[in-house]
């Protein structure tokens, strides 16, 4: 029983490499070889099954069971595809052999590469996840910087540059966002407070000069350009008419109320943006930390193609982690085409030998079987074409001998002739026949 069992394993193995056992029956010595090129293929096959396990896995996270058909089915294409291209490669002349194993030997090739990259994913997991869990922090934390230069604090000036990209999507909706409207009210208001307190100092200082040197004229004090004599004299009216239209003429009083009144509304809008800019920090801070809540959450789980990019930086970074994920990934390439390469490296075996022949005798019974066939349609259409033949000609010995029966003169029995041979040929004859001329008509 237990070698009936081995016997049917054996058979089976035998079986996926495509092979026909009424023709190995013919060279029992190839069962041995056939057995272990049907473990070789079942291995492959499932190489191909881990693989897509490892890739639906990165996808998803975890294997989920509606992606256990998918795992079954690509691990049954490929057995398929080894299946056909093992037992497709058989041949006895070297030239058409090596034309036949060349395409599959890269079709074999190129399914290793695909079979390969998600082990090398697994092989490398730690360093991939590693890699790509910095990227989305570095992510994160970019796009808090951007949020912060792009929703700065009103009253507070920005030394850092704006994003690329512009700020156009990262302008957030704050309450207190009308403080910025102060803010701007508040420079116009400061720039022009600063000018009018400049004006009014210099215009105050040449007033005070101006009243100055009136008094000391009233005074009687003696000085350059001053008389000396006390009083309300010429001079003394000159100079204080000239100190009061200065005053009337730079409008100091006025301008000094202007400034007054700037001074307070500068401090009455400074302090409503300190309590609007209090206002605004804290929505700031908690609408910026739901917008990276949402940016983690569309991270969701790492992907298949962050981790095939991460592991490209990797291997593009550190020249040992190239050499080593290529000899891996040429061997995984070797074992996925290792059907077609043992096939190749075994050459013309007996039992190609004889599916050749037997192919080459199929062929030609193939042949034989479609030139007798063709040959039997051209005899039957001779044997049609000449019944066709005999038919005519009797027709025609009928009509003769109907014309001969009649008692009619000779030139109506010509003209009777001839009209039935006219209705004959008109009816019955494929072509067109000639006139018969009466002389010929009883010969």
């Amino acid at each position: 029983m237990h070698e009936g069992v081995v016997a049917r394993v054996a058979r089976l193995g035998r079986s996926l490499t495509g092979v026909q056992e009424d023709v190995l029956n013919t060279v029992p010595a190839e069962r041995s070889r056939f057995t272990t090129l049907g473990a070789v293929v079942a291995g492959t096959a499932l190489m191909s099954m881990i693989s897509m396990v490892i890739a639906l896995s990165c996808v998803f996270g975890s294997l989920p069971l509606a992606g256990l058909p998918f795992v079954l089915l690509w691990g049954a294409l490929v057995l398929s595809l080894d299946r056909w291209l093992m037992s497709s490669a058989a041949g006895r002349r070297p030239r058409h052999r090596l034309g036949k194993l060349i395409p599959r030997l890269l079709l074999s090739i190129a399914i290793g590469f695909v079979v390969a990259e998600p082990v090398l994913l697994a092989i490398f997991n730690t360093a991939v996840i590693e890699r790509v869990e910095r990227h989305r922090t570095d992510e994160i934390i970019q796009l808090q910087s951007d949020l912060l230069i792009c929703n700065p604090v009103p009253g507070q000036s920005a030394h850092t540059a704006v994003p690329a990209t512009g700020c156009g999507e990262l302008r957030l909706s704050l309450a207190g966002q009308e403080a910025e409207a102060k803010g701007a009210e508040l420079t116009a208001l400061s720039g022009q407070a600063t000018g009018l307190g400049r004006q009014v100092a210099a215009d105050a200082e040449t007033y005070a000069a101006l009243e100055f040197a009136a008094r000391q004229e009233c005074t009687g004090a003696d000085g350059p350009g001053l008389s000396g004599h006390s009083g309300v004299g010429p001079n003394c009216v000159r100079l204080r008419d000239q100190a009061d239209q200065f005053r009337h003429d730079h409008r100091i009083a006025e301008n000094a109320q202007q400034l007054t009144d700037l001074t307070r509304r500068i401090q009455a809008l400074s302090a409503e943006i300190g309590v609007s800019a209090s206002g605004f920090a804290a929505d700031r801070e908690s609408r910026i930390a739901e917008e990276i809540a949402k940016a983690r959450h569309r991270q969701g789980a790492i992907g298949l193609l962050e981790r095939i990019r991460a592991l490209g930086e990797l291997v593009s970074e550190d020249r040992r982690i190239q050499v080593v994920v290529w000899a891996l990934r040429a061997l995984f390439v070797v074992v996925d085409a290792l059907p077609m390469l043992v096939k190749a490296l075994n050459g013309s075996t007996a039992y190609d030998a004889v599916v050749a022949d037997r192919l080459h005798h199929q062929e030609t019974a193939q042949r034989l079987i479609a030139e007798t066939e063709a040959q039997r349609v051209r005899l039957r259409e001779e044997t049609r074409r000449q019944e066709i033949a005999a038919r005519q000609s009797a027709a025609r010995r009928v009509a003769v001998r109907r014309v001969l029966a009649t008692t009619i003169p000779a030139d109506e029995s010509w003209e009777a002739l001839t009209s039935a041979r006219a209705r004959y040929l008109m009816e019955e004859s494929p072509t067109p026949q000639r006139p018969v001329p009466p002389g010929e008509l009883f010969t």
